[in-house]
């Protein structure tokens, strides 16, 4: 995603107040809104996510 995709994205997830309302007025899958939302998080490099990673 580009930053003004970026933008798009988390204006619509906190208007709609979730990743599933955001993604339906979006037209996409929730799972794309779900995966831009790490970089939203203060203190995340790129690449870092919330989900525990198998060892």
């Amino acid at each position: 995603m580009d930053t003004t995709t970026h933008i798009r994205t988390f204006v619509e997830v906190v208007r709609c107040g979730g990743f599933s309302e955001a993604a339906r007025q979006l037209g996409v899958v929730p799972s794309v809104v779900a995966n831009a939302s790490p970089s939203w998080r203060p203190n995340c490099r790129p690449g870092c996510s919330s989900a525990p990673r198998a060892r």
